[in-house]
C-alpha cells in the first residue's frame, strides 16, 4: 500500500470503495499525487480526508518525475494466482459444496495423469491446506476440464438434478472466463488481439460471477468487497 493511503482505497486509481470488485465502463482516473500535495501545504484537511489521504508529508511527493501509483506494480504470483485464483476456488468450492459434488471433485482431482505442464497431484483438492505457487499453476492448466466433468456428470449414482442444470451451467462459464483470463495475462508478449480477448473474457466473467457469489458464506462476501 502507497504510505498515505487510507486502507479503504485504492492506492493506484480513484475507485469509490463500493465499486471495488465491479468492472467499470471506463478506467477511473490515476490518483493526482501532485494536487494531494498541494492540498496538504494549503492544510486543507477536509479535502485530504474526502480524498481518502493521510495526513502525513508524504515522501513520495518531494521526488522528481516520481508518480506514486506506478510504484505499485502488479505481478502474476500476487495478482493472478493469490489473488483472482484463490478468490475463484473459494467460490468455486463453496459452489460445490453447496450441491454435493465435491467428493467428485475431489475424486477426479486426486486421480489425474501427469503430462509436460503439469505435476500429479497426490492428495485431495479439500486436503491442501496451503497451496504453493506450482500447486496453483497445477491447479490453473486442469481446473476448467475438471469442474466441467464434475457438473456434466450422469452417472445414476449421482444425477443432476434438473433445477440446477441451468446454475451448473452459469457456474462452468464463471470458471472458464476468468481462467482463460488468467492464462493469456501470464503471456510474455501481447497483442491488440490477445488484449481484446482479456477484455472479452473479464466482461463474460462479471456477467456471471454472482451465480457463485450467491452460494458464498457472509464471510467470503465480505472479504471480496474490500
Amino acid at each position: 500500500m502507497i504510505h498515505g493511503i487510507t486502507s479503504n482505497r485504492c492506492p493506484i486509481c480513484i475507485t469509490p470503495p463500493d465499486d471495488f470488485g465491479e468492472l467499470p465502463d471506463t478506467p477511473y482516473d490515476t490518483r493526482p499525487h501532485l494536487r494531494y500535495a498541494a492540498t496538504y501545504h494549503n492544510s486543507n484537511f477536509e479535502q485530504l480526508e474526502s480524498d481518502g489521504i493521510k495526513n502525513v508529508n508524504d515522501a513520495l511527493w518531494h521526488i522528481p518525475h516520481c508518480e506514486p501509483h506506478e510504484i505499485v506494480r502488479p505481478d502474476s504470483l500476487h495478482t493472478l494466482l493469490l489473488g483472482i485464483l484463490i478468490y475463484l476456488m473459494k467460490g468455486a468450492q463453496e459452489f460445490l459444496e453447496k450441491f454435493g459434488p465435491m467428493t467428485t471433485f475431489d475424486h477426479i482431482w486426486s486421480r489425474l495423469s501427469p503430462f509436460p505442464v503439469f505435476t500429479r497431484p497426490n492428495k485431495a483438492y479439500h486436503s491442501v491446506t496451503q497451496l504453493q505457487r506450482k500447486e496453483m499453476s497445477n491447479l490453473l492448466w486442469v481446473l476448467l476440464e475438471v469442474f466441467t466433468t464434475v457438473l456434466s456428470r450422469t452417472t445414476d449414482t449421482d444425477p443432476i438434478a434438473s433445477r440446477h442444470k441451468p446454475l451448473y451451467h452459469k457456474a462452468n462459464l464463471y470458471v472458464k472466463y476468468i481462467t482463460k483470463y488468467i492464462l493469456i495475462a501470464q503471456y510474455q508478449v501481447h497483442t491488440p488481439g490477445t488484449i481484446q480477448l482479456m477484455k472479452d473474457y473479464l466482461e463474460d466473467f462479471h456477467k456471471h460471477k454472482e451465480v457463485i457469489r450467491r452460494f458464498q458464506g457472509t464471510k467470503l462476501v465480505n472479504n471480496a468487497a474490500k
